[in-house]
Order: structure tokens, then sequence, then C-alpha cells
């Protein structure tokens, strides 16, 4: 496709589920392109998600990752990969319809047989 003829992708609403450098970097660069109107964080440090949200690199923290996936378009899993399988299944349920789950761990192939 040729520059002009790109089509526009825009979330109305991001969780990012680990925001630690990975997660953190995702959501700045989300922002610097105007790809998300909102982006919400969750995580299990309350401190590391306190300073995200005064840094400006997220817009809220969520409660926890339930109430933070609540009618999210993109859920992106940037905690360890190890807690993958955990988070997937108590999210899963609470997922909105169409939307989309992804995640910026690395090698993972048993991990997504079992989930």
């Amino acid at each position: 496709m040729m520059n002009s003829e790109r089509m526009a992708i825009h979330f109305h609403k991001v969780t990012i589920i680990g925001v630690g450098l990975i997660g953190g970097s995702l959501a700045k660069v989300l922002k610097a392109k105007n790809l998300a109107s909102s982006i919400t964080g969750a995580g299990r440090s309350r401190e590391t998600l306190g300073l995200a949200l005064r840094l400006g690199v997220i817009d809220q923290m969520g409660q926890g990752p339930v109430q933070a996936v609540e009618n999210a378009d993109l859920v992106v899993l940037a905690s360890p990969v190890g807690t993958f399988e955990s988070v997937v299944r108590e999210i899963g349920p609470h997922l909105k319809k169409g939307a989309i789950l992804t995640d910026v761990g690395s090698v993972k192939g048993e991990l997504v047989r079992r989930i």
C-alpha cells in the first residue's frame, strides 16, 4: 500500500497489563502516534502504576486486571511471560466481544497451547 492508502488505526481504549519498561514504552508510542483515546494500566505494583500515571504514560490505573480490561478494544500483556496464563484465565471472561488480546512476551509455545 502507498502511504496515502493506509488505513488509520485508532483504539478507543487500550489496556496494558504490566506497565514496566516494555509496557510503558508501548503506551508512550500509542500516545505519540495518537493510536488510542485512553490507556489504562494494570499490574502488581501500585507504585509503578502511580508513577506511570503521574508521568502521563497512562491515563488511568485499573483497580485490577478485570476492571482494567472493561470495554477495552486492545489488551496487551506486558507482564512476565510466567503470569500470562493466570492473567488470561482471569480476564478472558471479561473481555469485550471483538477485543484484541496480544502480548509482548518472548518464547511461549507451550503456554499458548495450554491457554
